[in-house]
């Protein structure tokens, strides 16, 4: 008999997108005065947001919640859990 696998839906992060996605933030990867931020900045979960642009090096990602553009560090990028 085979086991009964369960597939969940994978999530991202910010890191993960294409130039041009647009996603939904599901979790953010830090607490304290980083995550009080990112809120105050529009990207608290259930935020949409739209990846527009990502440096030469991909140590900058640009990104558009409303009508706010954020320019997000690789590593913060990265702690930021969204799906499409």
């Amino acid at each position: 008999m085979r086991p009964f696998r369960i597939f969940y839906r994978v999530e991202k992060t910010i890191r993960e997108l294409a130039r041009g996605a647009r996603v939904q933030i599901v979790s953010l990867g830090t607490e304290g005065t980083l995550a009080e931020r990112l809120r105050a900045l529009g990207l608290g979960e259930g935020a949409r947001v739209v990846l527009l642009q990502v440096s030469a090096r991909k140590r900058v990602y640009y990104v558009r919640t409303g009508s706010t553009v954020v320019a997000l560090g690789a590593e913060t990028a990265g702690m930021i859990g969204v799906r499409a």
